[in-house]
């Protein structure tokens, strides 16, 4: 596994739990993503405006969410 692995790693971890699989995006233009010393990555869950979305974090739960997303981390 490579550092370049954790977005799709993550992204598949989020799929196991129900979550559409929107794609991963990049951009130049976020400025806290561009000027940390560390890695960053920026994870949009879900869109909480859409009911459906809404309603699967609901029944999930943050907890799980959280863990799906530290286990797409390690790998």
């Amino acid at each position: 596994m490579t550092e370049n692995d954790t977005p799709f790693n993550i992204e598949e971890e989020l799929k196991k739990l129900g979550f559409t699989n929107r794609g991963i995006k990049t951009t130049g233009g976020l400025y806290y993503l561009n000027h940390t010393i560390n890695k960053a990555i920026l994870i949009e869950v879900c869109f909480v405006d859409d009911k459906d979305d809404y309603n699967l974090y609901k029944k999930v739960g943050y907890k799980k969410i959280a863990k799906a997303i530290a286990d797409g981390i390690a790998g």
